[in-house]
């Protein structure tokens, strides 16, 4: 004969069920798209600079390394609304350019 298991799950208090900000809300959409943009900028850290697979042993070479991505996948984003030059992006340059 075999037994079942029952298993108790708290839904009462569960903020992934319950939420402050009622879903489907302006409000809701507004930090749900938030939040995917974060997701989205993450996976690009994860996939193109291979943040994850990166073998560094100090805390502080990894925070370069992902604000180094993050820097490049801001001059991307900056790069998609309008062509950039490398002057604009280090002004100091101007003046040593020839």
């Amino acid at each position: 004969m075999e037994s079942k298991k029952t298993h108790y799950t708290k839904t009462l208090d569960n903020p992934r069920y319950f939420t402050h900000i009622l879903r489907g809300s302006k409000q809701w959409k507004a930090l749900y798209k938030r939040r995917s943009t974060t997701e989205r900028c993450w996976d690009r850290l994860n996939n193109d600079f291979h943040a994850e697979n990166a073998i560094i042993y100090s805390s502080e070479r990894r925070s370069v390394r992902v604000f180094l991505g993050a820097f490049c996948c801001f001059i991307d984003a900056w790069a998609s609304e309008k062509p950039v030059k490398l002057t604009d992006i280090f002004s100091v340059l101007i003046n040593k350019a020839a």
